[in-house]
């Protein structure tokens, strides 16, 4: 914002990192148009942000990023599950958290079960640790 020729920032705290936009992201310290492009592209990429610390995760960690989480918060609910037993495995290897081979695991794991009933049954998964694991957990639907 610019006043008589000076900037000044304003001082947004409480902004949803689940849903606001590049303009929004913008109004905070630090974030400019590209590392708010950033942001959104990453947050569609895991299908929302279940926790302001993951911002770490993402290409934001060369920032602050302890300081830019006192802007933001999340609501768990708002994250965008993937259902387990009918994605495909395009679905499951585009997710930031997995890698090709893990997704493929999965993937083999549900054809051979016809369906999976809980995360627990992942932790079969040599590929699969148990970090791993934690860090998905919000993000998979076994209806």
């Amino acid at each position: 914002w610019t006043i008589n020729g000076a900037v000044t920032w304003h001082i947004i705290k409480n902004l949803n990192l689940n849903t606001a936009d590049t303009t929004e992201l913008q109004y905070i310290r630090g974030i400019g148009r590209h590392t708010a492009r950033q942001i959104i592209a990453y947050r569609d990429r895991l299908g929302g942000f279940y926790s302001t610390a993951q911002l770490a995760d993402s290409t934001l960690a060369r920032f602050h990023v302890d300081t830019l989480q006192a802007h933001f918060f999340v609501l768990p609910n708002e994250v965008k599950q993937i259902p387990i037993n009918h994605c495909s495995l395009n679905t499951l290897a585009r997710h930031p958290y997995l890698r090709y081979a893990q997704a493929k695991a999965i993937y083999e794991l549900r054809r051979k079960r016809i369906s999976l009933h809980s995360i627990d049954e992942l932790s079969t998964l040599p590929q699969l640790s148990t970090e791993d694991l934690i860090r998905l957990a919000p993000y998979l639907c076994f209806d």
